[in-house]
C-alpha cells in the first residue's frame, strides 16, 4: 500500500470545485453558521440525556425544509433534504452531546507556602455544585452560565510569616479524602459512567472569584 502525505491529500482534496465552492460558502457565512452552532451548543445535550437538543433540533431542520425529520430511540435526530439533481445519496451525521456537566464539586485548599518553596496545607473544604444553593433543594449547572460556589474552609488561625506566601488551591476533586462525583448529575454511588467537567475560574467581569481571610491585628 502506497503512502500518500497528508498535505497532498489535503491540496488534492481542496482542488475540487465542489470542495472549493463548499469551503467558499463557509467563509461567506461563517458568522452565521459560528452563530447556529453557539444556539444549539446552549441547549443541555449531557451524554445519555440528549432529547431536549434533539427536540430544538428537530424544530430547526423542519424550518428549514427537511422532511420525515425524527427522532430515534437514542434522542438523534434525523431528517431528509432532497437535492436539486438526481446526485448520490449524502448522509451527514453529527453527534448531539456536548461534554458538560451539570454537577460537579469544587475544592479549595489554602495553603502556607514558605520562602524555601515548602508548601503547608492549612484548611481546606468542598462543595457539590448541586447544593451551591443550600442543602434542601436541588440546584444544577447550565451551560454558559457562571455559578457562585461558595467553599467553606471553616474555622482556622494561621500565622504567615515574613516572607511567606498564602496560596489558594482550586480544583474538582480530592479523591479519597472527599468521595468521588461523576459529574453526571446521578447517585454517585450506584454509577458506572462518568463525564468530565471542564471548569472555569473567573477573574474579571463583576465575577471575580475571591477568598475571604480575616486579618487579626497585632497587640
Amino acid at each position: 500500500m502506497s503512502r500518500v502525505h497528508p498535505r497532498t491529500s489535503v491540496t488534492q482534496l481542496t482542488s475540487s470545485p465542489h470542495v472549493a465552492r463548499a469551503l467558499r460558502f463557509f467563509e461567506t457565512h461563517a458568522e452565521s453558521i459560528t452563530e447556529e452552532h453557539i444556539r444549539i451548543c446552549s441547549v443541555p445535550a449531557t451524554p445519555f440525556a440528549e432529547h431536549e437538543r434533539a427536540e430544538y433540533l428537530r424544530q430547526r431542520f423542519s424550518d428549514l425544509g427537511m422532511t420525515e425529520v425524527e427522532i430515534d430511540a437514542e434522542g438523534n435526530c434525523l431528517g431528509l433534504l432532497e437535492g436539486a439533481s438526481r446526485s448520490p445519496l449524502l448522509v451527514v451525521s453529527a453527534h448531539l452531546d456536548t461534554v458538560f456537566a451539570k454537577d460537579t464539586d469544587f475544592t479549595a485548599k489554602l495553603v502556607d507556602v514558605y520562602p524555601d518553596g515548602k508548601a503547608y496545607n492549612v484548611q481546606e473544604g468542598v462543595l457539590r455544585a448541586r447544593y451551591r444553593e443550600g442543602f434542601t433543594k436541588t440546584a444544577w449547572m447550565k451551560a454558559g452560565e457562571p455559578n457562585e460556589i461558595p467553599i467553606d474552609l471553616e474555622a482556622t488561625s494561621n500565622y504567615f510569616g515574613p516572607g511567606h506566601r498564602i496560596r489558594l488551591e482550586i480544583s474538582s476533586s480530592n479523591f479519597p479524602r472527599f468521595d468521588r462525583n461523576l459529574n453526571t448529575g446521578g447517585n454517585n454511588y450506584d454509577e458506572t459512567k462518568w463525564l468530565s467537567a471542564n471548569n472555569q475560574i473567573h477573574h474579571a467581569g463583576g465575577k471575580a472569584s475571591y477568598i475571604l481571610l480575616p486579618v487579626i491585628p497585632e497587640r
